[in-house]
Formats: structure tokens, sequence, C-alpha cells
């Protein structure tokens, strides 16, 4: 299995230096465009485990759409996770979806990436 996510950045009037920029807060205030609605999560359980040589377990429960899986795919890839394993489930318009995700070169998940998956997925919690 393949999969790849592209980010192009354009620098042209960039007022702030593009590295030094939070893209995942970026992204979480950046609207969806038009006729596609932003990710919305149920709940979500995230917990280091052992398997896979190390790695961060993530459970999801949320509301389905069009490019749910493609867009949390990107996600984790702005954070340097990879799906080492994954379980899609959809039934009745609810996703339930489980990953195991690993880092750069199948390594455990640093310290940072956890946090910012953390921070990225309570922002996408609708009660």
């Amino acid at each position: 299995m393949r999969w790849l996510a592209e980010f192009e950045l354009d620098c042209k009037e960039a007022r702030q230096e593009p590295l030094a920029l939070d893209y995942l807060e970026l992204a979480a205030r950046t609207q969806a465009p038009a006729g596609r609605r932003p990710i919305v999560l149920h709940s979500y359980t995230l917990a280091p485990s052992e398997k896979h040589g190390g790695s961060l377990y993530l459970e999801i429960g949320g509301s389905d759409r069009v490019g749910f899986l493609g867009s949390l795919l990107t996600g984790f890839a702005f954070l340097s996770l990879f799906p080492e394993e994954m379980k899609i489930a959809t039934r009745a318009g609810t996703v339930h979806d489980r990953f195991f995700l690993t880092g750069i070169g199948r390594t455990s998940p640093p310290a940072h990436a956890q946090q910012g998956l953390e921070r990225w997925l309570r922002s996408l919690v609708r009660q």
C-alpha cells in the first residue's frame, strides 16, 4: 500500500518565514471549500502502543463525508505520522476508524508529533 500527501507553499508575498508558521492551527481555522464540510469528530482515543515497534493508537468516531479519510491522512502527514495499520468502518453515516501511526522510517512517533495530533483532534471534536 502506498499513499501520498503533498503541500505546496507560495512564498512570494509572505509576511512571515514559512517554516515559523503553525500549519495545523492555520488549517484548522481555514474554511472548507464551497460544498465541502470540515471533518467533525464525535470522539477519539489516543494512546501510546508497543505495536509495530512503538506507535500511537488512534480510534476516532465522527460524521462521514466525502474526503473524510483523505483529510485525516493529510493531517497525519502534516505531523510526519504514517499509518502502519488502519481499520476503516462506516455505518449509517458514522465513521469508526482505528489507526496505528508511526513516525518517519517506521520509528516510534516523537512526543511533539503526539502533542500536535492531540491539539488537532481536539479542534475537530464537536459535541
